[in-house]
């Protein structure tokens, strides 16, 4: 499952419309005016501008946040939309946009936080506890985001992602045919959805029908060839059906954008390993322990 998006493309149209009569100030309105036209460079100058004139001005530094998100400047983002919360400059999705950035730095408490006061002040807006339940299914709390996943269905049924999150909470939870249901009306609602195929190759994994779920990631990848999860499933399902050639193709995929990723690494030993080669399944799993993997009493005899 992907880590908490829903809110982004929203948040920015929504930070846009609330603010832009926020401030009767020629170089806030300048700034409006670039980020609208997605000129980013140009509007955090003119926001940077407004906040040296306006150090107390929370739309400026809103702003000035919503400017760094989209110049990939996560921290400095949510440092800014902070700052703009200290100075009760608080819109709509103020907490869920904090929630976002951290769930996408990998701060899933950070972002538990931001999203439980999200719903709290606005709880009329389904995203909030489709958000809140991937922090929460990211902690391993699949209880807790199964029930805010069951709140945003109720809320809002057709959203096809909703169905896909509650899937695989219910998955996690013991509950593999439920989940493959959830999964399967995920996909009736958006059918070109890779997410959804991926999350339904991962619980065809755990219901060990590896033919089927192989299907359903080549489906994923088809649909979108950077679906890393996908990739990472259909090397584990690959291994399962013997095919370690092809495992090592897609674990070698994924490490070449992501060469800390551990999982993919442990998996690259055993592919290595089934192939013969132990010197390429050893380095891995040197590399897994300099990341500070664990240790493998099997792996450690034979890699001395």
């Amino acid at each position: 499952m992907k880590s908490i998006i829903f809110l982004y493309a929203f948040t920015l149209l929504y930070a846009t419309c609330y603010c832009r009569q926020a401030m009767n100030d020629a170089q806030y309105k300048e700034g409006v005016k670039c980020f609208d036209n997605k000129d980013y460079p140009c509007a955090l100058a003119c926001f940077e501008k407004t906040i040296k004139a306006n150090p107390n001005s929370g739309a400026a530094y809103y702003m000035h946040g919503m400017t760094c998100m989209n110049l990939g400047q996560a921290k400095q983002a949510i440092a800014d939309l902070e700052k703009s919360i200290a100075l009760h400059y608080i819109v709509p999705l103020s907490y869920a946009t904090c929630g976002v950035l951290k769930a996408n730095l990998q701060d899933f408490k950070g972002a538990l936080e931001d999203f439980d006061t999200q719903v709290k002040l606005y709880p009329q807006i389904a995203e909030s506890y489709s958000n809140r339940g991937v922090a929460r299914y990211e902690l391993r709390d699949f209880k807790g985001a199964l029930a805010d996943y069951n709140k945003a269905i109720q809320m809002d049924p057709n959203a096809a992602a909703y169905w896909s999150q509650r899937g695989l909470a219910k998955a996690q939870l013991g509950s593999l045919q439920e989940g493959l249901s959830d999964l399967n009306k995920s996909l009736e609602l958006a059918p070109g959805n890779a997410d959804a195929y991926s999350n339904r190759g991962l619980i065809e994994l755990m219901m060990k029908d590896y033919t089927v779920a192989l299907k359903d990631l080549d489906k994923s990848i088809s649909l979108d060839s950077t679906e890393m999860e996908a990739h990472q499933y259909r090397g584990r399902v690959k291994i399962n059906l013997k095919d370690y050639k092809g495992a090592l193709n897609d674990l070698n995929f994924i490490l070449k954008y992501k060469p800390n990723d551990l999982q993919a690494l442990y998996l690259k030993v055993s592919a290595t390993f089934f192939l013969g080669d132990k010197a390429g399944g050893c380095d891995a799993y040197k590399k897994c322990l300099q990341l500070g993997g664990d240790h493998l009493p099997e792996i450690d005899k034979i890699c001395k």
